[in-house]
C-alpha cells in the first residue's frame, strides 16, 4: 500500500509517496511545480511504482505514557501549540535530500579543486614557454 501527500513547498506542490516494504520505511519525492490537477495526481498514482524509492531509516520517538491527568493536559496543550511535525515520509526525504546535498559539495570542492590545479598548470607552462623565448 503507497500513500501519496500532496503539500506546498515553497515556491513548488510536492508530493511524497511512502510505502511499507518487507525492509522498512520507502518514500519517494515527486515535484509538480504548479498546483496539480486531480488528472496529474491520478496519473501519478498510475505510475507510482516506477519512482525512485529510498529507503528510510527514521525512528520512532518512544511512546510516554501521562499518569496524572493534569500533566496530560498540560502536554496536550503545549503539543497544540506548538507547530505540527513533519510526517515520517518528509522527515525520510529531508534527510536524503540533506545526504545528497552534502555530497553534492564534496563533488563540487574536488572539481573545483582540480580546475585549480589545471589552470595553475597550464600557467606555470605558459611562463616556461615565455621564460625559453619561443
Amino acid at each position: 500500500m503507497a500513500v501519496l501527500t500532496v503539500f506546498f513547498d515553497e515556491p513548488f506542490w510536492v508530493g511524497v509517496f511512502e510505502r511499507d516494504a518487507p525492509g522498512g520505511l520507502m518514500v519517494a519525492r515527486v515535484v509538480f511545480g504548479a498546483e496539480p490537477s486531480d488528472a496529474e495526481v491520478h496519473a501519478m498514482l498510475e505510475r507510482w511504482r516506477g519512482l525512485p524509492w529510498r529507503a528510510a531509516a527514521v525512528g520512532d520517538a518512544p511512546l510516554r505514557r501521562c499518569w496524572s491527568p493534569k500533566r496530560a493536559q498540560r502536554e496536550a496543550a503545549r503539543a497544540a501549540a506548538s507547530p505540527a511535525p513533519s510526517t515520517r515520509a518528509h522527515e525520510a526525504m529531508r534527510l536524503v535530500l540533506e545526504a545528497q546535498a552534502r555530497e553534492r559539495a564534496v563533488r563540487s570542492r574536488e572539481e573545483m579543486r582540480l580546475q585549480a590545479e589545471r589552470r595553475y598548470r597550464q600557467r606555470r607552462e605558459k611562463q616556461k614557454k615565455h621564460h625559453r623565448g619561443r
